[in-house]
């Protein structure tokens, strides 16, 4: 060994830090916690009480579905998917942009409300049947796909602001 290098002696070990919550670092932790959990919490309700008629026009079209699909009158239940989107739209748009928009520019404007194109030709075909005179059911498999297509356009849309008339 080196005899060159003195000897240190023993070490003084300090003594343990104490734990203790009543550190002001503490309190700023719980209060940023207790902000971010208040904010996310008011985000989730103003975002679920927004979305509210989503929910009742889903609930409505289910409902329809379920009825009117049972008894084959798929003409009854195209008009209802078709009337409650264009409360929904009326609403959020006004009466004056949305009311009178028929078949391919309905389609379009609704199109228009979402990231991605959900209706097209078929549906703009279905839609006819709305006015024609005659008792001719649509197709059941276009009526249900078209439902379908109204249900995900629910879903999916942008909010507009609601317009007040």
């Amino acid at each position: 060994m080196n005899d060159s290098i003195p000897s240190l002696g023993q070490f003084i070990e300090p003594a343990p830090v104490s734990f203790s919550l009543n550190a002001p670092g503490w309190n700023v932790v719980a209060v940023t916690l207790i902000l971010s959990l208040l904010t996310t919490g008011i985000g989730i309700i103003i975002h679920y009480r927004k979305n509210r008629y989503r929910r009742k026009a889903l609930k409505q079209i289910n409902k329809e579905q379920q009825r009117l699909a049972t008894e084959k009158k798929y003409i009854e239940l195209l008009y209802v998917t078709n009337s409650i989107i264009k409360k929904i739209t009326i609403r959020q748009h006004g009466r004056q942009q949305v009311a009178s928009l028929q078949s391919k520019e309905w389609l379009d404007f609704l199109n228009n409300q979402c990231n991605k194109v959900i209706f097209n030709t078929t549906d703009k075909n279905l839609l006819t049947h709305l006015y024609l005179v005659d008792n001719n059911q649509p197709d059941e498999k276009e009526t249900m796909d078209f439902v379908s297509k109204a249900k995900q356009w629910i879903k999916q849309h942008r909010h507009a602001p609601i317009h007040r008339q």
